[in-house]
């Protein structure tokens, strides 16, 4: 072997019933907050990363909100190890009717939402 690479992957279904969410047909109420990165550099340590995911399962929450623009993709794994659903989103912040009737900030969250459901996929 000359390259190896290890790509993690997951199969599950999500889906509403009434006011239930459904993952795997299970319901799941979701108890989470909403994460921002909160350092004094622009660059994360995993050890900033594994801390984040720490308060969140002492807080016992089982879902996080990742807040106005996609996540590392280490925390998205770290995430993914233990059982913390995560809703990723694109790059916003209070955006206006007026911001999404215009055409050039339009295209551009949505190439946003195309690079960000692409990186997710394998």
């Amino acid at each position: 072997i000359i390259d190896c690479i290890c790509v993690r992957f997951g199969l599950r279904v999500v889906e509403t019933r009434g006011h239930e969410i459904l993952v795997n047909g299970e319901s799941l109420k979701l108890l989470g907050f909403n994460r921002h990165d909160m350092v004094d550099s622009p660059v994360l340590t995993f050890e900033d990363l594994l801390r984040d995911i720490q308060l969140l399962e002492a807080l016992g929450a089982n879902f996080v909100r990742g807040a106005h623009y996609a996540q590392d993709a280490r925390f998205l794994d770290l995430c993914d190890e233990q059982g913390l659903l995560v809703w990723n989103e694109v790059l916003g912040w209070q955006n206006t009717f007026r911001d999404f009737s215009h055409e050039l900030f339009l295209v551009q969250s949505m190439r946003l939402a195309d690079e960000l459901a692409a990186s997710s996929a394998n």
